[in-house]
């Protein structure tokens, strides 16, 4: 009975990370676009005051580089933080009280993404690992742990936790690149 907790919570676990799957890729593609149309804008005006403030730019010129419509994830990426924006020889980003860095130059989105479906995939195998362990008992001494739900269902849900972990970082990466991208469209501007 126990075991088949196990494997209805795997199946449950391999439901979870396709949605997780979906989830990411809608938040990056569609998210800000909905915020805005349930009227969730930002306030260009406060936003260009601290980003003149903090890069030394005139208001004017950064309000007009931050209106442009294709500066607005640049416009959402500065809201979300903008508490971590410092004016030190140019715009840096805090990430922690003593590590200032600049914003990144590379968007290094690729290889997270690779990463995150990877993960999903390697939740389907161990998906269907489960199903092919309860009609055929592995042999290999070395590959004995995939006949126990309870070791599957432990992988299960560490790999959506790394999932997980992989997507708050590759959005804060991605926000780090695009405030990096407008304060170089600020310096040419």
């Amino acid at each position: 009975m126990l075991d088949a907790f196990a494997l209805l919570m795997i199946f449950a676990g391999v439901a979870f990370s396709i949605y997780q799957l979906y989830d990411i890729y809608y938040d990056q593609n569609f998210g800000d676009d909905e915020r805005h149309a349930n009227g969730d804008v930002p306030n260009v005006d406060a936003l260009s005051r601290l980003l003149a403030a903090t890069t030394g730019s005139d208001e004017t010129r950064v309000r007009r580089v931050l209106a442009d419509e294709s500066q607005r994830l640049s416009t959402e990426s500065l809201r979300r933080r903008q508490q971590r924006l410092v004016a030190a020889n140019g715009l840096r980003i805090r990430h922690l009280a003593f590590w200032h860095t600049r914003p990144p130059r590379r968007d290094c989105r690729t290889p997270l993404l690779m990463l995150i479906l990877a993960c999903c995939l390697a939740v389907l195998f161990v998906g269907g690992l489960s199903v092919y362990t309860i009609a055929y008992e592995v042999t290999s001494p070395g590959l004995a742990w995939v006949n126990e739900p309870w070791v599957l269902m432990g992988v299960t849900y560490g790999l959506i936790l790394v999932t997980h972990l992989l997507a708050k970082l590759d959005k804060y990466l991605h926000d780090l690149y695009e405030i990096g991208r407008l304060d170089e469209t600020l310096a040419h501007a």
